[in-house]
């Protein structure tokens, strides 16, 4: 059954106050925060953390301790679905970064020694990462393709809460820039807002939507951001998102980190051209 506040969510974005809400929701949660915030930094010295205004763009919170506590079981989790693939020494990336709240710690949980890099589209995001994370190569994209890498530069690439925030033009493009940077029989690693949110957040016509197998995507509020949400049948991510690779593995709620997403494995076919041969003919290899 759908949350109540669902309902309300949904007046907002029809009127367009969603943007005010969402600005006077950050006031909010930064006062709720402040005590164990200063209470982190004093715990933590020498641990950079990024401005609350990024926290909250990128997260719906604004808490430290939560930035660095998941942000290591995920880079754990993620690192654990690599090394499982036999990756090692590996070139990762993960689209969408954000401030770093898992690539930070990444290194810490891969096999042998990985080269890392970060992408997100937010310029203050970018700025801070270069100037408060070492040793990973950041860099600025926009909301549309493509990613400032060459072709086949990474072994695995991985992406959290990202598609969750497309229109369904954007998941195609997104798509096929992925597998343009990922080498021949690397690793594609995403997640998507599956069964758990269709039951606990889909609306009932977005209900019979999703249920129909259609992505369902919520506008009304600039792309990309956290209140710019799709939703993804199962269905829409094997014939849709994914023709054309070998899904390895579909993993549902609950996860390690508390991830209520699903988590979507796949390998980029390593013969050259099969992908794009499948592709054409809307087929899968």
């Amino acid at each position: 059954m759908s949350h109540p506040r669902e309902y309300i969510v949904a007046a907002l974005r029809a009127t367009r106050l969603l943007a005010a809400y969402n600005a006077a929701k950050f006031h909010f949660v930064v006062s709720k925060a402040k005590a164990d915030n200063e209470t982190f930094l004093r715990e933590h010295p020498g641990f950079n953390v990024p401005s609350l205004a990024l926290c909250y763009d990128a997260y719906g919170h604004v808490s430290y301790r939560d930035y660095f506590e998941s942000g290591r079981k995920h880079a754990e989790f993620f690192a654990g679905l690599i090394n499982a693939a036999g990756l090692r020494d590996a070139a990762v990336l993960e689209w969408g970064c954000g401030p770093a709240r898992v690539i930070r710690h990444l290194g810490e949980f891969l096999s042998g020694k990985a080269s890392l890099a970060g992408a997100d589209y937010n310029a203050e995001t970018i700025a801070w990462c270069r100037e408060n994370i070492p040793g990973i190569r950041f860099e600025k994209n926009e909301l549309a393709p493509p990613l400032p890498f060459a072709a086949a530069s990474f072994d695995a690439i991985y992406a959290l809460s990202v598609i969750t925030h497309l229109s369904e033009k954007m998941h195609g493009e997104w798509r096929d820039e992925l597998l343009r940077v990922l080498k021949p029989g690397g690793l594609l690693i995403v997640t998507s807002h599956g069964d758990w949110y269709r039951e606990h957040h889909l609306l009932p016509a977005e209900r019979a939507q999703y249920d129909a197998g259609r992505l369902v995507v919520r506008g009304g509020i600039e792309e990309g951001k956290k209140w710019f949400a799709a939703f993804h049948p199962p269905a829409y991510m094997r014939g849709s998102f994914f023709r054309g690779m070998e899904i390895k593995e579909h993993l549902i709620h609950p996860l390690p980190g508390s991830i209520e997403q699903d988590v979507w494995v796949a390998r980029k076919p390593a013969q050259a051209g099969v992908a794009s041969r499948a592709l054409e003919a809307g087929q899968p290899c």
